[in-house]
């Protein structure tokens, strides 16, 4: 993955996280208070003037529950429990689709996590 691609990538991860947000009825300041930080801090980087930091990229990401390599949003919800007897009798199979879908973000994660390590050794690189 070329610099430009990363960027790219980072980009429409920003779009999604700005519709995602609005679509949820989210506040910036909300996010912001979540990771930290002012209010301008986040709306300069939700607005691309400067960039998130990569730990608190990935805090908004997972937060609204954004994949990190594709431009949709996760659909990992918590079962819910609506009485006691329900705990007996809890669809193993929405357990197993929540555990598939948790694994494939782990991937994920872990292939930017990659692609973030080459490219900080592309930048260490060109420095030399």
């Amino acid at each position: 993955m070329s610099v430009q691609d990363s960027e790219e990538l980072y980009r429409k991860r920003i779009a999604k996280i700005r519709q995602t947000r609005i679509e949820r009825g989210y506040k910036q300041k909300e996010l912001a208070d979540y990771l930290g930080i002012s209010t301008q801090a986040y709306e300069s980087a939700e607005n691309g003037r400067t960039k998130f930091s990569v730990i608190n990229f990935f805090a908004v990401l997972d937060y609204l529950g954004i994949s990190v390599t594709e431009n949709q949003t996760s659909n990992i919800q918590k079962p819910e429990i609506k009485e006691e007897q329900d705990l007996v009798t809890f669809d193993i199979n929405a357990l197993i689709n929540q555990s598939q879908k948790i694994n494939t973000i782990d991937r994920e994660i872990k292939d930017v996590t990659q692609k973030l390590d080459e490219l900080l050794d592309l930048f260490k690189k060109k420095k030399t």
